[in-house]
């Protein structure tokens, strides 16, 4: 093994002091390299405990100069963290994780930090604040907590524990500080390793568990399994972890607070009421007043709610709370930064809330707060977007460049900007990746018609390709010099046709529209008379009919939530993709617990019509539908579920009706039915029709009295209808707000009846998919929404609209009739539910009679 010693840097380097990083590894080869560079540049040695790597990472080690030294893994952490510190010769000891480093700026001043230490004798432990960020979610922060990590090399100062080990002084004779100046990154968090890390984890905290042999020492554990338990998505276990830890006054030095985070994040997850929550939150804050976690997680409540005033007042007195709480840290009082994390989403409620009222210059202001906090936040972005809009492209540019970098961050941005930012500022970002085509090349020079002529020939020049009779016949050839398929050359040139095309789009603006074929430029126009002749004689005017009139073809914004089917949620946007109806931006919000979904979209990037939302932090189905509330920007609105398909002329025929008939509330089909492979199941297709006709229209208060006489949703479900987004006040991204959960498509489609009527279309234009891992097949969301039928009946019947007497009875008794029949199906007896269920049964017999 190498021994090397590197200079340190950094001002009062202190020539007495000698420092020693050390780390313990196993298979670290992606994160040892980061830890190197940071400690090679602070510290005078780096001792690296290699515990049975089978990569690079012992050769990695040596090449930076470390000292490597092999301990044979026992499943003990503290134990091999000991055995490093053998190893360590200097009077401190920088004991980060491989996945650890300190910031830029604590680099510049720890050796001047650590000479004031070294000179006090009664200094023994420094506390520092440690960041954990999610690496593969462009470093958001997921919390900060205190941690020991450095401490003077003394044989009495060791650590203690097999896992979640931690530093013990036997002797008790020097004191512990903390310096909130020195800042380490732990990248740890980042989905791709934590699950892995908490399984580990949570087989040595089992073994630690069985060989408890007290009630303190099993109490001491309950943070801990808790942990493991949240990771790992078992959130009833990391409820009753918590408590029990709760209820032992477990003190976590450094993480105070972080107990009641778990336990609200756990039981939010579970779904629980919202009573519930407020209660969690509330006893939080009667332990921790100062904390501004906790307002500000109570004020997100009260927004996702729609509850504007008290979500404001709980924001506000959250960040006074954070002031507070900053100016105590400034005078280096040792305290736990709990709402660090929480701040994106207080400015960004308060500055929805701004918007609200109009009060640009304060919303503005709070959504740039906010991406100062973390500039990745799409949903941020996207409000200060709203909010300058008007703004020339350049000034919106010179603003985003403030946060921004033009070229690392050019994914994000043009992602980000599809539909929000005028066409120039996404081109600007669009050549971020240093492929920047002679088109782009012209359009950042403000070079129009040059960039019009170019795109033009290329279109010209790509059209001859793909029409030449030879090429299904022959091979051409990649850039590396490989032969490719002819299909799939084919394919390639087709898609540079389709992005020339869409450059074209770009340039020409809506009053250009009809001057390619007249020649006539419009005075202002930055596309010359010249221009449109070569425009003209190249015969390419379609180009210019992307601008559509809204009159004729209003926008459809079509909103595609998913969650983890990857393979069904493809097959869905290729139907939303294949719409014929030439107007449309396609929206896709995704909350899976993985990152297939996203790395299938990568795919689709350079797609304009599509805007893609990784919607990581949603915590229910209603937090991922939310989103569309603020990205839809179509005067007509489609769903379409992850697992639906839609048929390809489906836009293109219901536009024109509900466009020319102003009487008309919501289009939809006769839907079709296919199985999880994609088949048709016409026994399955649901009829509704009686004449001949394309389509048929009928009375939205008739049709209304049917289906909850009936208790039946023949309309269909979110993906079969079309309508209005002004016509619907309880959207389907806020359809619970109601109380409505497994009917909550019911419950709008009887709000839109109340509005006007019903065109059926004859031909099935949407196919619901019928497969075993559907969310309305469980029991419990069977059970429940008979119930919740059951509750529209009441409420309808209070209200006097759509039935009377007549149709509320036929109504209930349709429901006892279907309990006769559930109540013998497989499962349904054991459903959680259930009890609520009959108990709602029988109080209709009771009332209504068998």
């Amino acid at each position: 093994m190498r021994a090397g010693r590197v200079k340190p840097t950094g001002a009062g380097t202190g020539r007495d002091m000698k420092l020693s990083a050390c780390v313990i590894v196993k298979n670290e080869a992606a994160n040892l390299p980061k830890w190197l560079e940071c400690m090679g540049q602070i510290a005078d040695e780096m001792i690296v405990a290699d515990t049975g790597s089978t990569d690079d990472t012992v050769a990695i080690a040596e090449a930076a100069g470390a000292k490597v030294c092999h301990f044979a893994w026992c499943n003990d952490f503290a134990a091999a963290k000991n055995y490093a510190l053998e190893h360590a010769t200097g009077d401190w000891i920088l004991f980060l994780d491989a996945d650890e480093y300190f910031s830029s700026e604590s680099m510049k001043i720890l050796r001047r930090e650590m000479v004031q230490y070294h000179r006090d004798r009664t200094v023994g432990i420094v506390l520092c604040r440690l960041i954990n960020i999610d690496k593969d979610n462009n470093n958001k922060i997921v919390d900060t907590m205190l941690q020991s990590r450095i401490f003077r090399n003394l044989p009495h100062i060791r650590f203690e524990g097999c896992i979640h080990e931690h530093l013990i002084n036997t002797k008790g004779n020097l004191k512990m500080v903390c310096n909130n100046q020195l800042i380490i990154y732990h990248t740890g968090y980042a989905a791709t390793t934590f699950q892995l890390k908490a399984r580990r984890n949570l087989v040595l905290l089992k073994e630690k568990l069985a060989s408890a042999s007290t009630q303190k020492e099993r109490d001491e554990l309950a943070p801990y399994l808790m942990d493991a338990y949240h990771s790992l998505e078992d959130y009833e276990k990391a409820v009753r972890y918590a408590r029990q830890a709760i209820a032992a006054h477990i003190r976590l030095i450094g993480m105070e607070g972080y107990l009641y985070e778990a336990l609200f994040s756990a039981s939010q997850r579970l779904g629980k009421s919202r009573e519930e929550l407020f209660a969690i939150l509330d006893e939080a804050m009667g332990v921790y007043p100062d904390e501004a976690a906790f307002i500000i997680e109570k004020g997100y409540l009260y927004w996702q709610s729609g509850e504007l005033s008290e979500a404001e007042q709980c924001m506000l007195r959250g960040l006074e709370l954070r002031k507070r709480f900053e100016r105590k840290l400034s005078q280096g009082q040792f305290l736990t930064d709990n709402s660090l994390r929480l701040l994106p989403y207080a400015y960004q409620v308060l500055g929805d809330i701004a918007y609200r009222r109009k009060d640009l210059a304060a919303a503005s202001d709070y959504f740039f707060k906010g991406l100062q906090e973390y500039k990745y936040s799409e949903a941020l972005l996207a409000g200060l977007l709203d909010c300058i809009g008007g703004n020339e492209p350049a000034e919106i540019v010179q603003l985003l460049n403030t946060m921004y970098s033009p070229r690392e961050d050019a994914v994000f941005l043009v992602n980000a900007l599809k539909g929000k930012a005028d066409k120039r500022v996404l081109l600007y970002y669009a050549g971020g990746d240093g492929s920047i085509s002679p088109v782009k090349k012209y359009l950042l020079a403000d070079r129009f018609d040059a960039a019009a002529v170019e795109a033009a020939a290329n279109i010209r020049q790509l059209a001859g390709t793909l029409t030449c009779g030879s090429i299904r016949d022959s091979l051409r050839y990649n850039r590396a010099g490989q032969a490719q398929p002819a299909d799939e050359y084919a394919g390639l040139q087709a898609a540079k046709m389709q992005e020339n095309k869409a450059m074209l789009q770009l340039i020409l603006p809506p009053k250009h529209k009809a001057l390619v074929n007249s020649g006539q430029p419009d005075r202002d126009s930055s596309v010359g008379r010249e221009v449109l002749r070569r425009l003209a004689a190249m015969d390419i005017s379609a180009g210019a009919n992307c601008y559509w009139d809204n009159r004729q073809y209003p926008l459809v914004s079509i909103m595609i939530p998913t969650y983890n089917r990857p393979d069904l949620f493809e097959q869905t946007l290729q139907s939303a993709l294949a719409q014929t109806y030439p107007n449309v931006e396609i929206l896709v919000t995704d909350n899976s617990t993985n990152e297939d979904t996203r790395l299938l979209m990568e795919k689709y990037v350079e797609d304009v019509r599509i805007r893609y939302f990784r919607n990581r932090d949603a915590r229910s189905k209603a937090d991922n539908f939310r989103p569309f509330e603020q990205m839809a920007r179509g005067e007509y609105l489609q769903w379409c579920m992850d697992d639906d398909v839609l048929a390809p002329n489906k836009l293109a025929v219901m536009v024109p009706v509900l466009r020319d008939n102003p009487g008309i509330a919501l289009v939809t089909s006769q839907r079709g039915v296919i199985d999880a492979e994609g088949n048709i199941l016409p026994e399955e297709a649901v009829q509704m029709m009686e004449s001949g006709a394309a389509w048929q229209c009928y009375g939205g208060r008739d049709v209304g009295r049917v289906m909850l006489s009936g208790t039946n949703n023949f309309i269909g479900e979110p993906s079969a209808v079309l309508f209005r987004r002004r016509d619907l006040q309880h959207h389907y991204w806020a359809a619970d707000c109601r109380g409505y959960k497994a009917v909550s498509d019911v419950a709008m489609w009887l709000e839109l009846l109340e509005k006007g009527d019903m065109v059926v279309f004859r031909e099935s234009l949407s196919y619901y998919r019928r497969h075993d891992s559907q969310e309305g097949q469980q029991p419990e969301v069977v059970l429940l929404s008979r119930m919740e039928w059951n509750r529209l009946l009441d409420e309808y019947a209070d209200r006097k609209d759509f039935l009377d007497g007549a149709a509320l009875r036929q109504g209930k008794l349709s429901l006892w009739q279907d309990y006769q029949k559930i109540r013998e199906y497989p499962g349904v007896q054991q459903a959680g539910n259930f009890a609520a269920y009959r108990a709602c049964m029988e109080a209709i017999s009771s009332q209504y009679g068998k």
